[in-house]
């Protein structure tokens, strides 16, 4: 309810000027405050140790490691150091993976940007603010950061480019067209008795997708636990995003081209189901 006195007000406001008062009002109340996603913004690379390099800025940390020539994980977060590195979907950390060859260099006008080479791929990090692109060893774009990760409150995504002739598969248990392009979908598994073809989360959600463009693949694991989602063009046509509730933002990200490598490299980090008996084969 509005006031006597307060009613007196507006009424001593012209009606055409009273009118848009009011729709600047319904609109001030409709969009979401400017601002309220916080990006790590720019950050100080730290000397590499081994295969992996960690960023620093005023707004979290990230740090780079390499599993394989073909296996980069990201890791970020808004806090000051990283919390415990355990992992409910990972069955082979960082250190049990064979030494590889890794090549670090600097890059950019300030000299904080990097380049880490392997023998598969090529990550550029961009210092300020933050921004991870993937090329492969010819100079290509593979996949990359369109916005730095960035918070809401405990909340985090990230934005990478999605090229229009690009297309998505995965996630587990999904109804809806095998190409998730232009679908939204939630991470978190669900007894959803009685679902019908648009009903989004089922019982199981991997948070793990190939992107498929002109006979090249790569892959993308999220490995995160709390509530999340993945959304390819909904938001914005250019660009897919993901992200959670909580925790942090960690993936690993697999080059192919070829969709059975990623597959495979895929299945080497988070396990495989053993064959079943004979017997049980019938």
């Amino acid at each position: 309810m509005i006031s006597t006195e307060r009613r007196r007000k507006l009424t001593r406001i012209p009606v055409s000027s009273r009118a848009l008062w009011i729709v600047a009002a319904l609109l001030a109340a409709a969009l979401p405050l400017p601002g309220e996603w916080q990006p790590i913004g720019p950050v100080t690379p730290d000397a590499s140790q081994g295969n992996q390099i960690t960023f620093r800025g005023a707004h979290g940390i990230a740090n780079i490691s390499v599993l394989a020539p073909d296996i980069i994980r990201v890791r970020i977060t808004s806090a000051a150091s990283f919390g415990p590195d355990y992992s409910y979907g990972v069955i082979k950390p960082l250190a049990d993976w064979p030494k590889t060859t890794v090549e670090f260099a600097s890059a950019g006008s300030n000299g904080n940007d990097r380049v880490i080479r392997t023998a598969e791929v090529e990550v550029r990090v961009r210092a300020n603010p933050l921004r991870i692109a993937f090329y492969d060893r010819s100079g290509g774009v593979i996949s990359e950061d369109l916005q730095p990760v960035a918070w809401d409150g405990s909340r985090m995504r990230a934005w990478r480019s999605m090229p229009p002739d690009e297309h998505y598969f995965g996630l587990g248990e999904k109804t809806g067209p095998l190409d998730r392009r232009d679908h939204t979908y939630v991470m978190w598994n669900t007894d959803a008795y009685g679902w019908g073809e648009n009903t989004d989360p089922l019982y199981q959600d991997i948070p793990f997708f190939i992107g498929l463009r002109q006979g090249r693949a790569y892959g993308l694991f999220f490995d995160n636990s709390y509530r999340s989602s993945f959304d390819f063009g909904v938001e914005s046509p250019d660009r897919y995003s993901f992200g959670a509730e909580g925790g942090e933002m960690n993936y690993y990200f697999f080059w192919g081209p070829d969709p059975k490598k990623v597959l495979n490299r895929y299945t080497e980090l988070v396990g495989r189901t053993p064959l079943p008996p004979l017997w049980a084969l019938g």
